[in-house]
C-alpha cells in the first residue's frame, strides 16, 4: 500500500483516494485515524507528525463491486507510471449512490473532484447517462496536468479517455 514515500505516482494511491481509504497512525502520543486525503497531500508532503508511524490503511468492505483501475506505462511489465486512474461506482435500486474518480501521476498530488462527482449522485442511472458528456466536460475543464514523464497535453487525453472507459460501467 504505497503510501508512506509521498508520491502520486505511486500505483495504490489513487485506489486508496477512490475507496476513501483511512491512514492509522501511532506515537508515543497515541493513535489516530486519518482519512487519505488528508494525509497525502501532495508530492513529498505527508500530514504525519514527528514521531508518527503508519501501522495500518482502512478499506471500506463494501461498495468495491464496480470499479475500474487502470495505469497506462510504456511498456507492460514493470512500467513507470505515465497516467493512473482509479474510478468506482455504486448503485443501489437504480440510483447512484457513489461515484469516485481519481488520478495519479498527472499532477503534483493525488487528483479527486468531488465536486464533479456530486453531479451524478442521487441521480437514477437513465439520468446520469444523460449528464455523462457534461461530466467529462467538467474533468476536461478543471483538469490541469503537468509535464512529467510525460507531455501535459498527452496526460491530459490519457485522463478524459480512460474517465470515459470508466462510465461506460454505468
Amino acid at each position: 500500500v504505497n503510501i508512506a514515500n509521498a508520491s502520486d505516482k505511486a500505483d495504490t494511491v489513487p485506489v486508496e483516494f477512490a475507496l476513501d481509504a483511512k491512514v492509522h497512525l501511532v506515537s508515543l502520543a497515541g493513535e489516530r485515524i486519518v482519512d487519505i486525503d488528508k494525509f497525502h497531500i501532495a508530492r513529498k508532503k505527508l500530514a504525519i507528525n514527528p514521531g508518527e508511524i503508519i501501522t495500518g490503511i482502512t478499506i471500506p468492505i463494501s461498495g468495491r463491486e464496480k470499479y475500474y483501475f487502470c495505469k497506462v506505462g510504456g511498456r507492460n511489465s514493470m512500467a513507470i507510471s505515465f497516467v493512473t486512474f482509479a474510478g468506482l461506482f455504486q448503485e443501489k435500486d437504480g440510483v447512484i449512490e457513489k461515484i469516485a474518480v481519481s488520478f495519479g501521476s498527472v499532477s503534483d498530488a493525488v487528483v479527486r473532484f468531488r465536486d464533479i462527482e456530486s453531479m451524478l449522485i442521487g441521480k437514477t442511472i437513465a439520468e446520469a447517462q444523460s449528464l455523462k458528456d457534461a461530466f467529462v466536460a467538467k474533468y476536461e475543464e478543471n483538469l490541469v496536468t503537468v509535464n512529467g514523464r510525460v507531455g501535459k497535453e498527452y496526460c491530459k487525453i490519457v485522463c478524459l479517455n480512460l474517465l470515459k472507459d470508466f462510465l461506460k460501467v454505468i
